[in-house]
């Protein structure tokens, strides 16, 4: 009965990740962390009760560097990688595992920061089932692969001269396959051969942000950035975009496909608004032929979200629940809001 209504947490300090824990299909909960430049930063365990409308904190667990990146395992709910800012041109990346007792601090199993001090972000690979790893440095990527037990890691492949490397993701249809943002530029990767197979150039008219990879359908992507757009992409015909949304003010820092509706996606910006739309004329989802409902047939902004008051750098959609997403901006605000219930059930009922 909650559906309708928006719930917030704060944080004392500046925040600009969150991530759902993906491994956990059962929960809504979510690892937010802070951007403090001090050495007191936090990552706060967050968990949204929907019977109750509330944000409990289950934990909140010590991480002295700024946290730049937070990147839970696609398949364990214990096991998460964070990269963190020690400096202006040094970084950390630690892989940690949640404690079976939650009031228990988290532990670091592993620290590739010997091998890598300028990693900004992780990207946890969930279709191989040898445990890859991409992370992006300063000047282009590196494939990594995690040893049995997560006690090691080995490098096997670098990827350089990708200068100004925002974003990227994985191809979840395919092994292997990972998509990168860098510049104006988006660039798809095979790593059974090592090459790049497909370059788009000039994508966006300024620096891309976000990129996400449709979940259901495959070759189609989406990415927005600093020209305002939001831009929807078949890898098989890079010379055109398929579908381009505008009405966000200012940059889009976030973009995020719904994981079970690919026609729901997200995008969040510096105007300080969420927006949800409903694209389903590209999406998986077949047009409704008997309601003559237009915002079932016809692609439309579902609904715009006005809770913050600062930059929304980063948004997810829950792990165990299609209708749920948060949202983080940068004065440390986390909110939880839903698809709108009449839309939620035309979606199931077509």
């Amino acid at each position: 009965m909650f559906d309708a209504q928006s719930v917030d947490y704060g944080m004392k300090f500046n925040a600009r990740c969150v991530e759902a824990i993906l491994g956990d299909q059962e929960r809504h909960r979510f690892l937010v962390g802070t951007a403090s430049p001090r050495k007191d930063n936090e990552l706060h365990l967050l968990e949204f009760m929907e019977d109750t409308n509330e944000i409990q904190c289950i934990n909140t667990f010590k991480h002295d560097e700024e946290v730049l990146d937070i990147c839970p395992s696609p398949n364990n709910p214990s096991l998460f990688f964070t990269c963190g800012a020690v400096s202006r041109t040094e970084t950390m990346t630690r892989l940690w595992k949640f404690s079976e007792v939650e009031s228990e601090p988290i532990e670091c199993i592993l620290d590739i920061s010997e091998q890598t001090t300028t990693s900004k972000k992780v990207f946890w690979d969930p279709v191989c089932t040898d445990d890859h790893l991409i992370t992006f440095e300063n000047s282009g990527f590196r494939l990594w692969k995690i040893g049995e037990g997560f006690t090691s890691i080995s490098d096997p492949a670098e990827f350089s001269d990708l200068t100004k490397l925002s974003d990227g993701c994985w191809d979840p249809h395919h092994p292997s396959q990972f998509v990168s943002s860098n510049g104006n530029d988006l660039r798809t990767w095979s790593f059974i051969n090592k090459e790049c197979t497909n370059h788009i150039k000039n994508a966006h008219s300024d620096l891309i942000l976000s990129i996400d990879y449709n979940p259901n359908k495959p070759y189609q992507i989406v990415s927005a950035g600093r020209d305002r757009f939001v831009k929807f992409w078949d890898l098989r015909k890079p010379d055109e975009s398929i579908k381009i949304l505008s009405g966000h003010t200012h940059w889009i820092w976030s973009t995020c496909y719904n994981r079970f509706h690919d026609q729901l996606v997200l995008s969040g910006s510096s105007d300080c608004e969420v927006r949800l739309w409903s694209i389903v004329s590209i999406s998986s989802a077949p047009l409704q032929e008997l309601d003559e409902t237009p915002t079932m047939k016809e692609d439309c902004l579902v609904r715009c979200v006005k809770d913050h008051e600062e930059t929304i750098y980063n948004m997810s959609w829950s792990a165990c629940d299609a209708w749920v997403f948060a949202t983080i901006s940068y004065d440390g605000r986390f909110a939880i809001n839903h698809v709108p219930p009449s839309f939620k059930y035309k979606i199931l009922l077509n």
